[in-house]
């Protein structure tokens, strides 16, 4: 299995800058074709290196950039990794940007460490809970989490604060061991009240909590009225058993549109089509994990970049049909 793309930065008269041989993990199709932009990242930023190793002086290191499609399967990223990193044909790998996904980013690292190669992951965590113990497994010891804090949502809070944004509600789902809708939404909090906004409330709930649980907790935002809510449980989105503790069907239940509502990577999933197809996703919008400016906004849902329009000042509420 070989890698579909090679790109080689430029080495003429840099002989003596090391060189780093990176490989970087995507998908083009399964179940996380829809969940990373990795391959248009990647060579944008192989161009980026490539040009600060020419106009850089003392940039110090030349790099190849090998891309791989996992497709989402386990298998062929055991395989292609068996293969590569054993290669004595081909320069040795220096570090790996692992892919989207904890089982084939885990099946990855399980080769890597072998090789004491780093592995750099997005969107997976680099350890592992069991029975609510946090621990590093001996197969994750060369394997990396990076992501700042606030990252994801801190343009999102500027775009509040443009259109008179004043406060915000944040409600995140808790869980040992899937740690991300905490760290997005805690951060979303933190920046927003570092940028003047009043968080009227920051809640957190666990998976065992009922969807009656969370329709108590919306009836609680609509109370308050907040000018943006920031919701943070992307399972509902990925998970066909997190499906129904989706939160846009208990604003239905409610009877409530909030003026603005922010879901982290909850939305254009192939699970919420009948979401959509019910009318609910309009003005929904997510903080992109990457750089607008890379590819435009379509993370988005509207034109406006990190925020999709707000509702009307005076919403019409939910239509519900009754039996006749």
């Amino acid at each position: 299995m070989r890698p579909i793309l090679l790109i080689l930065l430029a080495r003429s008269g840099l002989a003596s800058v090391p060189t780093a041989n990176i490989i970087v993990f995507y998908a083009s199709s399964g179940a996380y074709a829809n969940s990373s932009n990795a391959l248009f990242l990647g060579k944008f930023w192989a161009n980026h290196l490539s040009n600060k190793l020419l106009t850089s002086p003392g940039w110090p290191f030349n790099a190849t950039i090998e891309f791989f499609d996992t497709m989402s399967n386990t298998g062929r990223v055991s395989a292609y990794c068996l293969s590569r990193f054993a290669n004595k044909k081909l320069p040795n790998v220096t570090a790996v940007l692992g892919p989207f996904g904890n089982a084939v980013g885990y099946a990855v690292s399980a080769v890597a460490v072998k090789y004491n190669i780093p592995v750099v992951f997005q969107g997976v965590v680099a350890y592992a809970t069991t029975n609510g113990i946090v621990k590093q497994l001996p197969s994750l010891t060369s394997s990396f989490f990076i992501i700042p804090s606030g990252f994801t949502f801190s343009t999102a809070i500027d775009a509040y604060m443009k259109v008179g944004v004043q406060t915000v509600f944040v409600a995140y789902l808790k869980s040992a061991s899937f740690v991300a809708p905490t760290t997005a939404c805690q951060a979303a909090a933190n920046v927003a009240q570092q940028r003047g906004i009043h968080v009227l409330g920051q809640v957190a709930f666990t998976p065992t909590n009922t969807t009656d649980d969370l329709y108590q907790l919306v009836l609680t935002i609509k109370s308050l009225n907040p000018d943006a809510v920031v919701w943070c449980d992307p399972q509902t989105c990925t998970s066909a058993s997190r499906l129904p503790y989706h939160v846009l069907p208990l604003c239905k239940r409610a009877n409530y549109l909030p003026k603005a509502l922010s879901l982290s990577d909850c939305v254009d999933y192939p699970l919420t089509s009948s979401l959509y197809a019910d009318g609910l996703y309009p003005f929904i919008s997510s903080g992109q994990a990457y750089n607008a400016r890379c590819s435009g906004n379509d993370y988005t849902e509207d034109f406006t970049p990190y925020s999709s329009l707000f509702r009307p000042q005076t919403p019409a509420v939910f239509t519900v049909s009754t039996p006749h």
